[in-house]
């Protein structure tokens, strides 16, 4: 972990080099780490009560953290004030023999192979310039070098530390009875849960599942495979509708939403029978009139417990189930908008906005007790961006009536009643507070709540 961020501070620097290579500090650093004499030149700067540094026994004489200089034929050297205008100043006065330490003037313009070696006081006007390109073009050749291998120590070590994470989450698994995880949970964490030996995979909802999703699944160490679901209601997503079973131009020779579970239940034969499926056969949420929508077209053996001939009426509508039939077509999408894919319609948003406040007045439904469901995306974006721009307020009928009689004596119609003691419970807020907005596939509800659902 300290290496990591040693690296990453390492990195930091290199960024500043490359992103920033005409910038001064950027060619200081440069020079310090590459190019120490040139440095020592350029870059040393103070003075003691004399004006004189001693050097030390390797030719040069230690000033701070930033680098050495060198000494005179006495043993001394004097070093100067760093001058105005910071690091860009020192640079330009040493090509331009603005300092006094480089008094050298001559003409010469010898190639940069002979003036690597050369003490870079003693250069002239051009070849100070060839120099300083010189240092900048391999200021960047190296800290391109540093960075491609920083990057390199960077993943190493990231790995190196996965792998110790891993570990760590491993043994944790290890001592687990029941691993809970997702298709694109397993797809990431392969590597973790293959080092593993479970014997059983259970899959949820396993219709909707991708073959391919299961397969990838299926372990080495399994010994039994359970799959859960329904092949008579939703399939898988795909994002192409040219693979789709669906599509009647050649989609079923591909048939990728065909779920395992699908074609094990529909399409393969095993002595020319079906394979044996498990199905449920009584249901306890619907009322007989809803349930009989799915008895009469998918599932003819579907029974219904006789609690679900105890469940009340629905205040506020006559009837528990009603179709309704329109020639308002769907809305074009926005070219803005964000969910292209789905559809919408906003005459059905204006009409559930309608029938929810309608549900609301009754004063029997409480917060929570109304859902509308939506099987696309976009229309239940929609809805919520409606219901939440509604601002509503609920009265109950007991509490209407009061104010119905306040008004009539205000006007006189009637003679003054002895006060009366009442409870007024008025709701303000926006619609969406008081509903629930889903779609078909993301909505769970307990069997024991009442609901009302609007699709």
């Amino acid at each position: 972990m300290h290496r990591l961020q040693d690296i990453s501070e390492e990195m930091d620097s290199v960024r500043v080099q490359l992103l920033n290579p005409d910038q001064p500090y950027s060619l200081k650093r440069y020079l310090e780490d590459h190019q120490p004499r040139a440095y020592a030149t350029l870059f040393s700067f103070g003075q003691d009560e004399y004006g004189f540094i001693e050097q030390d026994e390797d030719g040069f004489t230690e000033q701070d953290e930033d680098g050495f200089t060198e000494q005179d034929e006495d043993g001394f050297t004097t070093v100067r004030r760093k001058p105005r205008g910071g690091d860009r100043a020192v640079i330009e006065n040493w090509i331009r023999h603005n300092d006094p330490v480089y008094p050298y003037f001559a003409k010469t313009n010898r190639p940069i192979d002979e003036l690597l070696g050369l003490d870079i006081r003693y250069m002239s006007y051009e070849e100070k310039l060839k120099l300083r390109q010189y240092w900048l073009d391999d200021m960047i050749t190296v800290a391109s070098s540093e960075l491609l291998g920083g990057v390199d120590e960077h993943m190493e070590c990231r790995a190196h530390l996965s792998k110790q994470y891993q570990e760590k989450e491993r043994r944790c698994l290890l001592a687990s009875k029941v691993i809970g995880v997702t298709t694109t949970g397993f797809a990431s964490r392969s590597e973790l849960i293959r080092s593993l030996t479970a014997k059983v995979l259970m899959c949820e909802e396993a219709a909707e599942v991708l073959e391919a999703h299961i397969l990838s699944a299926l372990l080495p160490t399994l010994e039994q495979t359970i799959l859960i679901g329904d092949h008579q209601q939703l399939r898988p997503q795909i994002a192409n509708h040219d693979f789709s079973i669906e599509n009647p131009r050649g989609g079923a020779k591909y048939g990728l939403d065909t779920s395992l579970f699908e074609r094990t239940a529909e399409h393969e034969r095993y002595g020319g029978r079906k394979f044996p499926i498990a199905e449920l056969e009584t249901q306890r949420r619907m009322h007989p009139s809803i349930s009989a929508l799915i008895r009469n077209t998918l599932y003819p053996k579907l029974q219904d417990h006789p609690d679900t001939l105890k469940n009340p009426p629905v205040p506020g509508l006559a009837k528990r189930l009603f179709w309704m039939d329109h020639r308002h077509l769907e809305a074009g999408a926005d070219k803005m908008e964000l969910i292209q894919t789905s559809h919408a319609n906003d005459f059905e948003v204006d009409m559930v906005v309608g029938l929810v406040r309608h549900l609301s007045r009754q004063g029997v439904y409480k917060s929570g007790d109304i859902a509308v469901l939506t099987p696309y995306l976009r229309q239940m974006f929609n809805l919520k961006k409606k219901l939440g721009s509604v601002f509503e307020v609920v009265v109950g009928d007991k509490d209407q009536e009061q104010l119905d009689l306040e008004e009539l004596k205000e006007d006189g119609d009637l003679e003054p009643d002895p006060p009366i003691t009442r409870q007024r419970e008025i709701k303000k807020g926006n619609l969406l507070n008081e509903v629930r907005v889903a779609t078909v596939d993301n909505f769970q509800v307990s069997i024991n709540r009442r609901f009302v659902e609007i699709l």
